[in-house]
């Protein structure tokens, strides 16, 4: 297996673990809907996947430039995230303090997933 299938499969893990999670913890506190929260989950899963395949496809390019892309990237990825959160998810709902609380962490657990697979892409050597 080589190393793009498995952070691919890291990703993966890392989602369907931290969305497990969400969705027995709203099991035990009924206040908690999880239905919701399943589409972001895949929207963050996919978006995620997509700013490492971009940045796998720049190291190969332009490997000065990845900070930069990553940048870009995650600046993008934000905006995509809150439209999606304020059109499509939360249309005419004032958000509770739990809800935004909830899809803060959320944000932030990918976000930090993906620093953490572009600092690798910055310190390694080649790509396969």
């Amino acid at each position: 297996m080589n190393q793009i299938s498995k952070t691919l499969a890291a990703i993966f893990l890392f989602s369907f673990t931290i969305s497990t999670l969400h969705f027995l913890i709203s099991r035990i506190v009924s206040s908690l809907s999880f239905e919701k929260y399943i589409f972001i989950y895949l929207s963050q899963f996919l978006l995620s996947i997509l700013i490492y395949l971009v940045s796998l496809y720049v190291k190969k390019r332009q490997a000065e430039n990845l900070g930069y892309y990553f940048l870009a990237s995650t600046t993008l990825k934000t905006i995509i995230f809150y439209l999606l959160i304020s059109c499509l998810f939360f249309p005419n709902e004032v958000l509770t303090r739990q809800n935004k609380s909830i899809l803060s962490l959320q944000f932030l657990l990918f976000l930090g997933l993906d620093v953490y697979l572009t600092a690798r892409l910055l310190n390694s050597k080649d790509v396969n």
